[in-house]
């Protein structure tokens, strides 16, 4: 999965970088006779729900002020599909995100609770070819996410997954929403026959320490494909 990948819309990757509800991401193909890009496309993020103050240019960002939270009663999701399995806090909605045929993205959902100062995204990629670089194929989703061009975008840090040093890692990383709200993530990027999946757990970013133990524990419940035990 070194090679381009097909991109389409996907809301998981926006909720990434925004945190809150919105538009799905567009996606821009490379210009007509653009042998060099020929496949290639870049997304487009949509980073304010429709007519929501900021999403106008020039208009003032209203910054919003969420709570601190402690993620607690982790309780086992098995996907209806079978796709993937995860622990997650009890009691937070999915949204599951619609796809489309011709893309490499298989799946799309997020789960977020009702404050906002958390989420969890799962996308998972499958372009019928295992990925010959790991992490050659998260710079890739992360770049063209474009979680890297948001505010105050900082990577802190890469990790193997020590069981599946081969085919798993994760990116700690922080950044300011677009309305204003500093986030901490720690996004998985895992790798299952010819599933690549990108799995992102944030909270706001003075909730981090206190929750990261069980940050940890929610990525490494995650199996593609489910797991019923």
């Amino acid at each position: 999965m070194h090679r381009t990948l097909a991109w389409a819309s996907v809301l998981a990757l926006v909720v990434l970088v925004t945190g809150c509800e919105s538009q799905p991401p567009t996606v821009t193909p490379a210009p007509a006779g653009d042998d060099s890009q020929q496949g290639a496309t870049s997304i487009e993020i949509t980073i304010e729900p429709p007519g929501s103050v900021g999403a106008q240019a020039g208009a003032e960002v209203l910054e919003v002020a969420v709570p601190p939270i402690t993620l607690s009663e982790i309780t086992p999701y098995v996907d209806a599909d079978g796709a993937f399995s995860i622990d997650l806090p009890a009691g937070w909605p999915e949204q599951r995100q619609p796809m489309e045929a011709s893309s490499d993205i298989r799946l799309g959902t997020y789960f977020q609770p009702s404050t906002r100062n958390a989420l969890v995204t799962i996308t998972q990629f499958d372009n019928g070819q295992a990925p010959t670089s790991l992490g050659a194929t998260a710079n890739d989703v992360m770049r063209k996410s474009g979680v890297m061009d948001q505010p105050n975008y900082l990577e802190l840090g890469r990790e193997s997954v020590i069981e599946r040093a081969d085919d798993a890692m994760r990116i700690e990383l922080a950044y300011t929403r677009s309305d204003g709200v500093d986030m901490h993530s720690l996004v998985l990027f895992q790798v299952d026959g010819t599933t690549f999946s990108m799995v992102h757990v944030g909270v706001e970013a003075g909730s981090w320490a206190e929750n990261e133990g069980v940050i940890r524990d929610i990525l490494a419940s995650y199996r593609v494909p489910a797991s019923s035990g």
